[in-house]
């Protein structure tokens, strides 16, 4: 097992795909991440896998930045056992759509917490986002069912991603 999940095997590895780039977006992120951990493991990409901005700080190129931040979420995402996506804002985070695209084409469930009501589409998500998403949530508070429907799922070994519409 990897240095992601070494001392962490009693639960699922959970991906949280968010955006990561306000004071706001962060202090909600660990907030999940932290709601979350209890039901799993999580692997929050400000906190685990480094910031692009911090590394830059810290006088890495900024090739060796995207290189570093890149390969480390790949790992996480190769590893994980499910990705729960934060939908908010007006359009989904490029960085979240890629995450869950290429969680989707390893064939891990993929699941949604969307807070905020505000899209660009009258009909709601890009249905290249909803096709991808198993469940989305509206709340906060629901993350505790569907994380219990999730780790029940996964039990059973019929947690799927989502099947295109």
């Amino acid at each position: 097992m990897s240095d992601l999940l070494r001392g962490v095997a009693d639960k699922p590895f959970l991906y949280l795909a968010a955006p990561l780039f306000s004071v706001g977006e962060k202090r909600f992120n660990e907030e999940i991440s932290s709601l979350l951990g209890r039901y799993f493991t999580v692997y929050l990409p400000q906190r685990d896998g480094g910031l692009f901005v911090d590394l830059i700080d810290r006088g890495h190129s900024k090739q060796e930045a995207i290189n570093q931040v890149f390969s480390i979420d790949i790992k996480a995402l190769d590893q994980a056992h499910v990705v729960l996506a934060i939908l908010d804002g007006r359009a989904i985070d490029e960085g979240v759509a890629l995450e869950i695209g290429y969680a989707y084409a390893l064939k891990k469930p993929c699941f949604g917490l969307q807070t905020d009501p505000r899209r660009l589409l009258p009909a709601g998500n890009n249905p290249m986002i909803s096709g991808v998403l198993s469940k989305v949530v509206s709340r906060v508070d629901d993350l505790h069912d569907l994380s219990r429907e999730i780790l029940e799922s996964l039990r059973q070994g019929v947690a799927t991603n989502a099947t295109p519409r």
